[in-house]
């Protein structure tokens, strides 16, 4: 039997692993392959399982606004992550959504 994780799930992980590479002396090696990674994955979920998502006709566009975004790096990591937090139904705190929007910005600026 193989296990497919739900989006929540993803999303979970995504963001462990987002913020364990930021302390991470392998960043740069890190960051194109959790960016890939997730990238798959929520390619999948909206392409299969946009059922499983909170409001999908709502939040989707978004989620493909960020998956557009043509780099594995940090930036499209914070998007992707900031987009997907209402479709999985999760309420971060302002301060972290603050700090993702502006990684975002950030790192699109550069």
């Amino acid at each position: 039997m193989i296990y497919v994780a739900v989006p929540c799930d993803i999303w979970g992980i995504g963001l462990r692993l987002y913020e364990k590479f930021g302390q991470s002396n392998f960043k740069r090696v890190l960051v194109p392959r959790i960016a890939a990674w997730l990238r798959g994955e929520w390619t999948r979920i909206v392409a299969r399982e946009s059922f499983r998502l909170t409001r999908p006709t709502q939040t989707v566009p978004a989620i493909e606004a960020a998956l557009s975004h043509s780099g594995n790096d940090e930036g499209f990591l914070a998007r992707l992550l900031l987009e997907a937090a209402d479709a999985v139904n999760v309420n971060l705190a302002a301060p972290y959504r603050n700090h993702l929007a502006s990684i975002t910005a950030e790192k699109t600026s550069s």
